[in-house]
């Protein structure tokens, strides 16, 4: 049947990965200027309804394949009610951004309705200066950072009166829903297509493996590492997970970023990183934690082809990287990101992993969603060194300003799933001259996320006038320029 679409492997693993204490949830606050009049909970309705064939996630619903054959998939939903999706609700007073941060933690934290297309949107009004909110919230299955970003686009317009020029909207009659022979069909079809890619993988993984091997024997031949997996130093947050959440908000400009990246060498991703580890290590050193290691971050990373851009669902893979939060001067901090990350990234490529995500696709879905709940139900997490110590993503956004029914797009602040054991998770975005920083963690073990969010926009402003002073001092050199006195070393010191 034409309105059926599998899903990938990762796709399958981020619903099996689900439990009780860690929703597969991708949230994005969209904060508004409301003070045209225009901007009403019937306007955002219509809105989607207008935008829904362009929509597709929106609109598919899983269906799960008689006796376990294949994984489920995505079907046009029949019954789909967009006000079971669309709701409204007024921040408390006084309307403030923690405010609506606690309000976000709260949608974040309970999980979608898997019998329905898996994804809402809260239109929160009432915010303190006349401004209101967009809250998204995606099932991770649906889509990876990249293609949510380019989902949620889609009901975004470059100006306030909208997407005249856009094309058509023509309403998308959906497909009856499938009977358990065509499901059954669907599956048998596939079998001949897996059979050969599961040799494909074979071949690729023991590539990968050998890879592996040769890294935890120590450097490649050009000296690049990456950390191992389960070498982290426990955090506060690593351990077992609870439903509670927090959620915090912060916000640099881009030309910070971009003089920062001009006076030593770096990329917004470096930045970003540095930026984390500086407010990382505020917030330990400020409750006494020992710094006396560098943490390790997980940093998923888009292998979508140039074919598969405009496509939903997951084509993302991860690295490791050290945060240098045992490095007091935040120089020294930045350039040891630069360093690691790059040194990472070529052992990425090396390895191969982008392979070993496939594997998902050959997995037990049941078999994986239970060990999952067991892990969690257990709180196994205590019980061995932590997998990493966080996630942190950083997407790029749109540079020009945008709108949603009317009224100008001021922040968007993204924010990521948890996994059992890493209750932290940081993701950037860049929008309209600005980089919007969404923290996310478990609310029992990081009680005081708004320090975190506070602490990056006061790392990149620290940075940036060090850069100033570096560009000052010489301003026809680049790419390794230090502030006087300044050494980029990387030997390890207790603060």
């Amino acid at each position: 049947m034409s309105g059926l679409v599998s899903l990938s492997g990762l796709d399958v693993a981020f619903l099996a990965l689900e439990t009780p204490t860690t929703p597969m949830n991708v949230v994005a606050t969209f904060v508004l200027d409301a003070s045209s009049g225009r901007f009403s909970h019937d306007a955002i309705l219509r809105l989607v309804n207008e935008r829904l064939p362009r929509l597709a996630p929106f609109r598919r619903r899983l269906a799960g394949m008689p006796f376990g054959l294949d994984h489920p998939v995505w079907i046009e939903d029949p019954d789909l009610d967009l006000a079971s999706h669309v709701h409204r609700i007024a921040a408390l007073a006084p309307g403030s951004e923690r405010v609506l941060a606690e309000l976000v933690a709260r949608i974040a934290a309970k999980p979608l309705d898997r019998t329905r297309p898996l994804w809402e949107l809260w239109v929160v009004e009432a915010l303190a200066e006349e401004r209101a909110a967009l809250v998204f919230k995606l099932h991770h299955a649906l889509a990876d950072g990249i293609s949510a970003n380019e989902l949620l686009l889609q009901l975004l317009d470059p100006s306030a009166e909208g997407a005249a020029a856009g094309g058509s909207f023509e309403p998308v009659l959906p497909d009856p829903a499938p009977t358990r022979r065509a499901l059954l069909g669907h599956a048998l079809s596939r079998l001949p297509r897996q059979s050969a890619r599961f040799a494909r993988l074979a071949r690729d993984t023991a590539g990968s493996v050998a890879a592996m091997a040769r890294a935890g024997r120590g450097p490649a031949a050009d000296g690049a590492q990456m950390p191992l997996p389960f070498h982290a130093p426990r955090m506060p947050w690593n351990g077992a997970t609870s439903s509670e959440r927090t959620v915090a908000y912060g916000s640099a400009p881009l030309a910070d970023v971009k003089r920062i990246d001009a006076a030593f060498g770096t990329t917004v991703n470096h930045v970003v990183l540095a930026a984390c580890t500086q407010t990382l290590r505020g917030y330990l050193e400020a409750r006494g934690v020992a710094l006396d290691a560098p943490l390790v971050a997980a940093i998923p990373i888009s292998v979508r082809c140039p074919g598969e851009l405009g496509t939903w669902g997951n084509r993302i893979s991860a690295f490791l990287v050290h945060l240098p939060v045992h490095l007091a001067d935040p120089v020294e901090q930045l350039l040891a990101v630069r360093d690691d990350a790059q040194s990472a990234l070529r052992v990425h490529a090396e390895l191969g992993v982008t392979a070993l995500g496939e594997w998902a696709e050959f997995a037990s879905a049941r078999l994986l969603g239970g060990a999952a709940r067991f892990y969690s139900d257990r709180k196994l997490a205590r019980r061995h060194a932590p997998l990493v110590n966080l996630v942190i993503s950083n997407v790029r956004g749109p540079e020009a300003p945008l709108y949603a029914a009317g009224s100008r797009l001021c922040a968007a602040y993204p924010l990521g799933p948890l996994m059992e054991g890493a209750a932290m998770n940081i993701t950037v975005v860049s929008y309209a001259g600005s980089v919007d920083f969404g923290v996310i963690a478990c609310a029992r073990s990081v009680p005081h996320a708004a320090e975190i969010a506070l602490g990056f926009s006061a790392a990149v402003a620290d940075l940036s006038k060090l850069a100033a002073e570096s560009l000052r001092r010489a301003p026809r050199r680049r790419g390794t320029l230090l502030p006087r006195g300044r050494k980029a070393t990387r030997t390890m010191r207790n603060p």
